[in-house]
């Protein structure tokens, strides 16, 4: 019978004799949203190793195998790549899950739309929704009938073109901002235009910072010790505007957090201060006196 270890649990193994807890940090991600790469780092004492995968589970185990080929432990063939491989396929509604959770999307929605046959020969047909793309699994029971149906929505949105993101199509709630004092709008209309989360130099948070201290108000930023299901950090910055503004974001890293709320916070300033109207123009009365033009009551 084959060995049905991991790197993983070999290194735990080990580790536990020594006294040492393996740590696994996630290090960077790169590639399409649709098919991300992604780079973990494993911390076993004062050993370090990397590994890459298409997720993060394949990523932690080529990790762990770097740190037992520096430890110079064997890892039998049939525990690194091919196995975990095979794991994958063998949880495509653990992948599917991992991956639009990467991406921004909302959780997979199952639906039992069939169950057929007699007892011996069941038919089951399980739907999946990603969005606005729905597939469909049929097998003998509806754990498989799941499965298949998660496998066809991956190799779907597998097929998407990178500049596509479906998960934001209808997400767009409408929410009320308070107006901001009317000083903001000659600096936050000069403000770069930005899209998604990529951080360029200058900082947003130094933007952010030296916007506060132009407009005199104080910038505060709360990370929050949980982190999300996708193992991401998340921040809040609090402006000490009048009324108080707050901003979410989340992250690969605790900077990459603050900096994406410092972004959001700059873009909804920036969206506030067009909001802004403009100063009533002054006219001169027949005697010569200046007024303000206003509005009737």
């Amino acid at each position: 019978m084959a060995n049905c270890k991991t790197p993983v649990s070999i290194l735990q193994e080990l580790c536990a004799k020594k006294g040492v807890t393996p740590v696994y940090d996630t290090i960077g991600q790169e590639g399409a949203s649709h098919q991300p790469k992604f780079t973990i780092r494993c911390t076993a004492g004062d050993v370090v190793g990397n590994g890459q995968g298409p997720s993060k589970k394949v990523a932690k185990q080529s990790a762990a195998e770097d740190v037992l080929q520096q430890l110079d432990i064997e890892v039998p063939a049939v525990e690194t790549e091919q196995d975990e491989g095979r794991s994958l396929k063998d949880n495509p509604v653990g992948e599917l899950q991992e991956l639009v959770t990467c991406m921004g999307w909302r959780k997979p929605e199952y639906e039992a739309l069939e169950e057929s046959g007699p007892p011996h020969n069941r038919r089951f047909v399980i739907s999946v929704s990603v969005d606005k793309y729905k597939e469909q699994g049929v097998d003998q029971s509806k754990r498989l009938a799941k499965r298949a149906a998660a496998s066809a929505m991956l190799e779907v949105l597998r097929k998407l073109p990178a500049d596509i993101n479906p998960g934001l199509i209808n997400r767009k709630q409408k929410q009320k901002h308070p107006k901001l004092p009317g000083p903001h709008r000659l600096s936050i209309k000069n403000l770069p235009q930005a899209e998604g989360n990529f951080i360029r130099n200058p900082t947003y948070s130094s933007m952010l910072q030296d916007l506060g201290n132009e407009q005199s108000f104080k910038v505060e930023y709360v990370p929050i010790e949980e982190q999300t299901q996708a193992g991401h950090y998340q921040c809040f910055v609090r402006l000490q505007t009048a009324p108080v503004t707050v901003c979410f974001a989340n992250g690969l890293s605790r900077n990459d957090a603050m900096e994406t709320s410092a972004h959001n916070a700059l873009q909804y300033l920036k969206v506030m201060a067009l909001k802004v109207p403009a100063p009533p123009k002054p006219s001169t009365e027949p005697n010569g006196q200046m007024r303000i033009n206003a509005e009737p009551r």
